[in-house]
């Protein structure tokens, strides 16, 4: 079989054996767990037992679970205790999860997404969890269904081919990766590290238990209550139905949709393109530089600022254009963010992701305004923090592309 770019040496400097192809059912055993009833409150009261569910994959090591069933529980489901060090692959989930893969570093239960593959003596766990990180494209193709929205199976996983070294090579393999893994980690660490300073920032400035003072050692005048419709001179809603006849390739204009509106920023992750005609004919859904974007559903009520002189349109995401007069437009972004308003976009949506947000609840929301000045003032001290966090996310994200560069050549 072909040879990877990159190899690794034995301690004698002889070359190791050649890689084997072997599917993973001649490897391992493949079992899936289950979910207690969540009806019956005993079966996760006071849970002792760590069970994770199929999002979790997205944390790579599992180290603890944020949910815990009942001894009660355990016996009356059929899920099943996977060993530390076991790789576990999504079988099925939400948006990117299906295919993706974790190792436990724990003594856990999974749900009946996901699929423990408890391998022989003759495999290193972390070598096989490296492998099949790379393998994430081809385990989505071969999901039942389409390419979209399918799902794996036990008998899909058990037939897949995996590339095997001698167990020497695949522990080398292994300790080399892990110790990218570990620099990964601390690196996110770290973005998450400022990610919580700035909350806690925008805690003291938002509740005003600091604030500024002016340049002239003055302080500056009491901040005023206002209902977001009385700081905005229009609240609206982007394009609402269908719009895939007007999809373009990159050429055409760019179509924000609420899966663009990441963590306070709009993403180009899988953007959408429309026409010339689409864009100029629907007006109403055009973003201009300024406007602060609130998506309607799922992870509603959270605010990007669109910043952008490009043209731009999107597509049932609730578009807030700032009265520039009253309001600094990333210092309202910021507001809304904050922690108090926060609590009355929760209360819009009765607790539940699954409240679209409309345009009449958003303009009775009410923002505490201080003056032009100070608000500059603020804004500024949290764009000099976001800077930072950017920066250490661009370091965590050139070290994630160098170790899948480094797993294109590892491995075959």
């Amino acid at each position: 079989m072909i040879a990877p770019k990159l190899r690794f040496k034995a301690d004698d400097g002889s070359a190791f054996p050649d890689w084997e192809e072997k599917k993973i059912n001649d490897i391992a055993t493949c079992f899936a767990g289950a979910t207690p009833s969540t009806k019956i409150p005993e079966y996760w009261e006071d849970g002792t037992i760590q069970w994770m569910s199929s999002g979790e994959v997205n944390n790579g090591q599992i180290f603890e679970t944020e949910k815990r069933i009942s001894k009660l529980g355990f016996d009356k489901c059929s899920t099943k205790m996977v060993k530390p060090n076991t790789v576990v692959i999504a079988l099925a989930g939400q948006g990117k999860t299906r295919g993706m893969v974790a190792i436990t570093r724990t003594s856990l239960c999974t749900n009946q997404s996901l699929c423990a593959i408890e391998t022989n003596t003759d495999i290193c766990d972390d070598y096989l969890y490296q492998y099949l990180q790379l393998q994430y494209n081809n385990l989505r193709l071969i999901s039942s269904g389409d390419g979209t929205r399918g799902g794996l199976n036990l008998k899909l996983i058990g037939n897949y081919s995996v590339s095997i070294p001698s167990l020497s090579e695949q522990q080398k393999i292994a300790d080399f990766l892990s110790t990218i893994d570990t620099i990964i980690e601390k690196q996110r660490a770290t973005v998450s590290a400022w990610e919580e300073r700035k909350k806690g920032v925008m805690q003291k400035l938002f509740s005003q238990e600091v604030r500024f003072k002016a340049d002239d050692g003055s302080d500056f005048p009491d901040w005023e209550e206002k209902k977001l419709e009385e700081v905005s001179n229009k609240i609206k809603v982007g394009f609402v139905g269908t719009c895939d006849c007007f999809y373009v390739e990159k050429h055409g204009v760019k179509l924000y949709r609420t899966g663009n509106l990441i963590d306070g920023k709009l993403v180009d992750t899988d953007m959408k393109y429309v026409t010339r005609q689409f864009h100029e004919k629907n007006k109403k859904s055009q973003l201009k530089k300024w406007d602060i974007l609130i998506a309607r559903h799922g992870n509603s009520g959270h605010a990007v600022l669109y910043d952008s002189d490009e043209d731009a349109n999107c597509l049932n995401i609730v578009i807030i254009q700032p009265n520039l007069d009253l309001v600094n437009p990333r210092f309202l972004t910021n507001n809304i963010n904050s922690s108090v308003v926060e609590k009355q976009v929760y209360r819009l949506k009765g607790g539940s992701t699954q409240v679209v947000l409309n345009t009449t609840a958003i303009e009775k929301i009410k923002v505490s305004i201080p003056s032009l000045p100070e608000q500059q003032k603020i804004a500024d001290c949290l764009s000099a923090l976001d800077a930072v966090i950017e920066k250490q996310k661009e370091t965590l994200e050139k070290w994630q592309e160098l170790k899948k560069g480094l797993l294109q050549q590892m491995f075959v």
